[in-house]
């Protein structure tokens, strides 16, 4: 089955729906007999036209289209990979079975779009222009990108957001007290864990050094995470600065906060602070690392290398990109 990759800013649930939709209602019984009806009512009003008035060139024309239509258009299936550049691995999700035609159409008109964005974002945006508004639209997806990535930067904060992770929502997920497709899909996970964190679970917390409930244990990260907010935007300032001697590091990553807020209210994130995505980011990739110890611990190799291929996916297409970015 063929692949093609749709790219997009933000709009991932969006277009995920629409390809279930799509590979859903032309993979149905009901849109194969619309088909065949379809067919039906076209062969025998071509019959009757070349019956009665003897158009054998409409009619051929006619065959030839069927053929182009059924045979290249509607027919075929190929597997769309939504790469949605907000999300922390990269990619939103896979759908199997979209007619080809539509596949390859956006797959060829998003991919353009995206490979200009990033050309002109290498030509012309310039180390210290932070702010989407000098540069146009396409400039403040960069940002958003790259907070879509962003871990803890403090080793011991993140340690215990794996423990949290591992002990309380994946291990509450496998033996059911945790729902775990809504734990996947879950847009905010920070308001999904305080409205289901598990009662009976317990994990190890390093910052305290003691074992703690999750219950007990979750109000504690969420202080953190707000203090690590601001961690991870004074790395980033610095890291965009330098070491220029007169830069004012909290001016800095209070306009790269602005910025990141900005830009999500302009694509329709209006539910999301600049804090609420990277503490989504934090959350999502602790769970990430949490599930491969997880997998790793438990010897299952069978489930290691199908997690690591689909990780490996996700982020083949954001390496070729950051390679071509620096070269």
């Amino acid at each position: 089955m063929p692949e093609f990759e749709i790219y997009t800013v933000g709009g991932g649930a969006e277009l995920f729906g629409i390809f279930n939709y799509l590979a859903a209602f032309t993979g149905s019984g009901n849109f194969e007999t619309l088909i065949t009806i379809g067919l039906m009512i076209g062969v025998i009003a071509a019959a009757f036209k070349l019956g009665v008035f003897g158009g054998g060139k409409e009619t051929a024309m006619y065959a030839v289209g069927v053929v182009i239509v059924l045979g290249l258009g509607v027919g075929p299936k190929a597997r769309v990979i939504i790469m949605d550049s907000t999300q922390p691995l990269g990619i939103y999700g896979i759908v199997d079975n979209v007619p080809w035609s539509v596949a390859f159409v956006g797959s060829v008109t998003s991919s353009t779009g995206y490979q200009v964005t990033r050309t002109m974002e290498t030509l012309l945006a310039a180390p210290n222009d932070l702010s989407y508004q000098r540069s146009g639209m396409m400039f403040g997806s960069t940002i958003v990108s790259q907070a879509a990535r962003w871990r803890a930067v403090t080793p011991v904060v993140h340690r215990s957001l794996v423990n949290f992770m591992e002990n309380c929502m994946v291990d509450g997920s496998n033996i059911g007290i945790v729902d775990v497709n809504e734990l996947v899909y879950a847009g905010n996970l920070a308001n999904f864990i305080t409205s289901n964190v598990p009662q009976s679970l317990a994990y190890y917390d390093p910052v305290l050094d003691a074992t703690t409930t999750c219950a007990q244990g979750w109000p504690q990260i969420q202080t953190r995470m707000t203090q690590e907010v601001q961690n991870i935007l004074y790395q980033k300032a610095a890291a965009q600065y330098g070491s220029a001697p007169t830069v004012n590091l909290p001016a800095a990553a209070t306009q790269m906060s602005n910025t990141l807020a900005e830009f999500q209210t302009l694509i329709g994130m209006t539910s999301a602070s600049a804090a609420d995505t990277i503490r989504q980011s934090m959350l999502t990739i602790a769970m990430d690392d949490s599930i491969q110890r997880l997998i790793s611990s438990s010897g299952n190799n069978a489930a290691m290398t199908a997690y690591q291929a689909a990780r490996s996916e996700a982020q083949t297409s954001a390496s070729y990109s950051t390679i071509g970015v620096n070269a």
